[in-house]
């Protein structure tokens, strides 16, 4: 039952009722109709039931706005917590693209100096290094690669820690598309560094807290079939690692 509506139509019957009893005990009378009230009690008794109708509606009243007040009041509370969740998203959607270009940065900047050739900078560097490694394979992949790592620890750990923070960021962000995020940062990484990555998620520091991201969000994706042959990764990492394996928030 639609209360809004019979409300005013209640109130104007009442209107009606308490102007008929006023006028005809004022000797108002159209109809030739004799009001005896003699006959019915006293004329204040009349208004017993009107009371006891204006206080029930007064009730109902009461209760209607109380209810519309509730559904405004969850209304308001709604599109607040709405207003700071895209206020959060927004900001962290704009804290990840300035990581994302100190990230690059770091990229270009890094330069390996040589004293057999030109130096290396940016992603060359990184191609480079893995070049390094392969070098020293023939004494186990494991000692190669920590000897390269201890050589170059500078550019590589502040490279790590950097890339690390990053995904790290978005997997506890209030981003929606945490893997389309992780994606643009893998859409940035060359051949090589997504090598070194997977190298220092099996022999180096990464193996603890970078490697459950990376099997998290296909980080080593991009990276070239015979690389992955060749350090034998896929018996050293989960099939998330290479593919997206399930839904992610």
């Amino acid at each position: 039952m639609n209360f809004k509506i019979w409300i005013p139509v209640g109130l104007f019957g009442l209107f009606v009722w308490i102007a008929a009893i006023v006028a005809g005990g004022a000797g108002w009378n159209p109809f030739g109709v004799v009001w005896n009230f003699s006959n019915s009690g006293a004329f204040g008794d009349s208004f017993g039931p009107l009371s006891a109708a204006m206080g029930a509606l007064a009730a109902t009243g009461a209760f209607l706005a109380w209810g519309e007040q509730r559904r405004e009041i969850h209304r308001l509370r709604l599109n607040d917590e709405q207003a700071k969740e895209d206020l959060a998203i927004s900001r962290d959607e704009q804290t990840f693209f300035n990581l994302l270009k100190m990230f690059q940065e770091i990229v270009a900047l890094t330069d390996i100096q040589r004293s057999d050739g030109p130096d290396k900078n940016g992603q060359d560097a990184f191609a480079h290094l893995l070049g390094r490694v392969d070098a020293r394979i023939q004494h186990g992949l494991q000692q190669a690669y920590q000897g390269i790592f201890t050589k170059f620890v500078n550019d590589l750990g502040h490279y790590y820690r950097t890339l690390y923070n990053i995904i790290a960021f978005v997997d506890k962000s209030h981003l929606k598309d945490k893997y389309f995020y992780v994606k643009i940062v893998r859409s940035l990484l060359s051949n090589a560094e997504i090598g070194l990555v997977g190298l220092n998620c099996v022999y180096g520091e990464g193996k603890d807290k970078f490697k459950p991201l990376v099997e998290k969000y296909a980080l080593l994706k991009n990276l070239s079939p015979d690389l992955i042959n060749k350090y034998d990764l896929r018996n050293s990492f989960g099939p998330g690692a290479f593919h997206k394996v399930k839904a992610l928030p």
